[in-house]
């Protein structure tokens, strides 16, 4: 398994399990680090609220992305289904990786509206959506270098953005051949999957889709009040737009 072209850390040699309780050491030296430096501040439970959210929604994120792979082909309109995309990824990486940095400034600079905060959490886990459907994409068109791994979300049939463009466009028969191959480490398999993408457009539609969810941001972006930093945001998209891995 790969993570940002980089070998998960479980597969470090003598990592292995080990790996479970280093990240455990980590989620609680977090809490200890902020108690540590700002405890004595007025914002600190609101700072630790923050945390134990983002906490819980990644670990609610990665269990449903979990139980997606085990859902059987007669639910898998339902496994491979926008809806469950969204919600797994915005919970799973797009609430710790993009709102949560923000929002933890926010509560330090003193701001105080619910809307400022509900206008960056839209934003933010919009970014953080567009962010992960990039990574799916360059999974599996991209090239492995810069990719950092060959089709790995084909191999292990995840829940990923171009597999489920393909489901909502594909037809009955296109579905089946979908299914008896998705997630298999086979790589005449794979190349089955792959065509079958290009038979639905998936790349042109994802093009078509990474166009609108940039110009959907930019646009609520703009809508932001003053006490926001919009820079802020307008690098962020600057940053990750047409990435290559």
């Amino acid at each position: 398994m790969v993570c940002r072209s980089q070998p998960s850390w479980y597969l470090s040699e003598g990592v292995g399990l080990s790996a479970v309780n280093d990240i455990t050491f980590l989620e609680n030296a977090a809490f200890i680090v902020a108690k540590k430096h700002f405890r004595k501040k007025p914002y600190y439970v609101d700072l630790v609220d923050l945390m134990h959210a983002a906490v819980f929604r990644s670990s609610f994120g990665k269990g449903l992305d979990l139980m997606s792979e085990k859902i059987n082909d007669c639910q898998a309109a339902y496994r491979f289904s926008m809806n469950l995309y969204e919600t797994v990824m915005k919970n799973k990486s797009a609430y710790t990786g993009f709102y949560l940095p923000v929002a933890l400034a926010m509560i330090m600079s003193g701001i105080k509206s619910d809307k400022a905060f509900r206008m960056v959490k839209k934003i933010t886990l919009n970014i953080g959506l567009y962010f992960q459907a990039q990574d799916d994409f360059i999974d599996v068109f991209g090239m492995p270098e810069q990719a950092g791994r060959i089709s790995s979300d084909i191999v292990n049939g995840k829940c990923s953005w171009p597999i489920v463009a393909a489901f909502e466009r594909a037809n009955d028969i296109q579905r089946k051949i979908l299914l008896e191959n998705y997630g298999q480490t086979d790589h005449m398999k794979i190349s089955i999957i792959k065509n079958m993408f290009g038979c639905l457009n998936i790349q042109e539609i994802y093009w078509n889709f990474e166009y609108g969810a940039r110009k959907n941001i930019n646009e609520e972006v703009d809508e932001l009040p003053n006490e926001l930093p919009k820079p802020l945001f307008q690098l962020i998209m600057a940053a990750i737009a047409g990435r290559q891995s």
